[in-house]
């Protein structure tokens, strides 16, 4: 079956937004797999306005780490994206949650309101079996599982800091195993949350996000060690 145009100009799109990612990455030591032919086919199954807001997203990330001096310290590199990336988007992250990030967090910001994913760094794709499109493109609760509990904890704790608190918090959320689902690695993590803040827009001073930071460690496979393929950072 052939594709239409829209669906190409969109593949080719992808690909450009990926490769243009990883090379920008690489500048900073940071290697991950962009993409596969089973991520490519999950993302061309995706409706044309998703695959569009995700290659503007990748896009607009693999510009902002490419705009970065690649001689910066290694301890800036992050809060310099972050920095980036919430002045284009018009957002202010309170000064003393930028204090608490430390080299190797994995970082992310979330809309309240619709709950999407306006930033994450490419720390866990470090660690992870999936490739950056394949995570992007398929809904976390297909990917990972984890304790029944842990995703009603999250959810109570992100109302609690994001309407009510005004600056940085402890998640205060229990550490806890993740577990892919749907890569034959099968890789465990340990997940510690550690700090949460609301993120203000820049004009109005209104709560409309939250920002978060957390740690996971790769502590084993569901398989066998042989089954787990290696890393290569």
């Amino acid at each position: 079956m052939k594709l239409n145009k829209p669906k190409l100009l969109s593949l080719t799109g992808i690909r450009q937004a990926i490769d243009s990612l990883e090379s920008a990455a690489r500048n900073f030591g940071i290697h991950f797999s962009g993409y596969s032919q089973i991520s490519l086919n999950k993302f061309n199954s995706l409706p044309q306005i998703s695959q569009t807001a995700i290659i503007e997203s990748i896009s607009f990330l693999a510009s902002v780490i490419d705009s970065i001096d690649p001689r910066i310290d290694k301890t800036r590199f992050e809060l310099e994206v972050i920095n980036r990336v919430v002045r284009a988007a018009k957002l202010k992250v309170p000064s003393d949650f930028l204090n608490v990030i430390e080299q190797g967090d994995i970082v992310e910001i979330y809309d309240f309101k619709s709950q999407t994913q306006i930033y994450r760094n490419l720390e866990f794709l470090r660690i992870s079996s999936y490739d950056l499109l394949f995570a992007i493109a398929t809904p976390f609760p297909e990917l990972f599982e984890r304790d029944e509990e842990i995703g009603p904890m999250l959810i109570k704790r992100t109302e609690d800091v994001a309407l009510k608190q005004d600056s940085v918090n402890m998640w205060n959320i229990p550490d806890h195993q993740l577990i892919e689902k749907l890569h034959v690695n099968k890789r465990i993590f340990a997940m510690k949350m550690k700090y949460i803040s609301p993120v203000y827009c820049e004009t109005t001073g209104a709560r409309v996000a939250w920002v978060s930071t957390l740690r996971a460690t790769l502590v084993g496979s569901a398989f066998d060690d042989t089954n787990v393929k290696p890393i290569t950072n």
